[in-house]
Parts: C-alpha cells; structure tokens; sequence
C-alpha cells in the first residue's frame, strides 16, 4: 500500500483524489471515524434526556420537591452556595475547618493507635481518649522504639508521636508517616 501511494503522489489534481480516498479507507481512520461517531451519539443522547428532563431530578425549574433529599441545582448550572454551606456551630466558638486537598495523615494514624490499644485492653475504642499528636523526625527506621538484636534502616523518619489516656494511664505510640504504628512505653 505504501507503494501504491507513493506512486500516486504526483502535482496531477485527479491524483490527489486517489491519494484521498486511500487515505479515508486506512483501517485507522476509519476506527477513528467509528469512535467519534460512538461518542458523538452518546453525547447527543445525554443532552436529549437532560432536555426531557430524564434523569434529572427536581421539576421544570430545576428545584427539588419538598422531601426529595438531594441538594438541589438550577439548570443554569449555578450553584447558591448559601443553601450548602454548613452555617456556624451552635456553640459560638469558631471551628476550624481542615484545609481542602489532601488529607492529614496523622488522622488515620491516631485511629491505628487506639484501635491497637483496645485490642491490646480488651477495651472498647470509645474508652481511649486522645491525649496529643506531634511530628517527629526518628532518627533511624526504629520510629524511637529499638529492639535488641534487630537492625534498622540509618535514615530520617518522619512520623508522630501519639499520647493516647486510658483509665488514668498514658501510652505512647510512635509511628511512620504510612501504616507502622508501634507502641513504645518511655523508659
């Protein structure tokens, strides 16, 4: 086929026809030519039931009915953020709100710890309370905690350092910023 259209390739305008009709029937334009139509014709669909009003909840306005329980969008695509925002705590106080994006890891860490604590109590989850959390850069892959006779990797780890109370006693859990969360009693 190469050779056919090199061959072809001449300044004669009836040419270039015959070079264009070999180029429209390649197996790669035509699947590219499949596609588009594919998703042309599922894109026309979605817009014919969002005209119809299939598949979109609340009615000709846009608005939901009383009960429907979901927040509803005017069909502008404008969103009036009054009616979502969470108004202020009932107490006064400010709250703080934690910062969009990506989550804070020592979150997942505390409730690692507590969980290893009320397994290793035989104690409900609820009875453990948060005493603090702080970042720590470890010394070595240890997290703080060495035990005799193993070797550890002579790197900076970071992690936290978690006080967790229960029934009036402290314990201390040291952790990596991952999933290691180990308890270690101070000496």
């Amino acid at each position: 086929m190469k050779q056919r259209y090199r061959e072809n390739l001449s300044t004669d305008p009836s040419s270039w026809i015959g070079n264009w009709r070999m180029f429209i029937r390649s197996p790669i334009v035509m699947a590219a030519g499949a596609l588009i139509t594919v998703f042309s014709a599922a894109a026309g669909m979605r817009k014919d039931s969002a005209r119809n009003g299939q598949d979109c909840p609340g009615n000709e306005d846009g608005e939901l009915e009383a009960g429907d329980s979901q927040t509803p969008v005017p069909r502008s695509g404008e969103v009036d953020l009054r009616r979502i925002t969470p108004g202020p705590a009932e107490s006064g106080e400010p709250v703080v709100q934690p910062a969009p994006g990506a989550a804070d890891p020592s979150v997942r860490l505390v409730q690692i710890a507590r969980q290893s604590l009320a397994a290793e109590a035989g104690r409900d989850i609820s009875e453990i309370a948060l005493v603090g959390v702080e970042a720590v850069d470890w010394p070595d892959s240890s997290l703080g905690c060495p035990q005799e006779g193993r070797m550890y990797l002579q790197v900076i780890t970071p992690g936290y350092r978690i006080t967790l109370e229960l029934d009036g006693m402290e314990y201390r859990y040291h952790t990596d910023r991952g999933r290691r969360v180990v308890n270690c009693p101070e000496k």
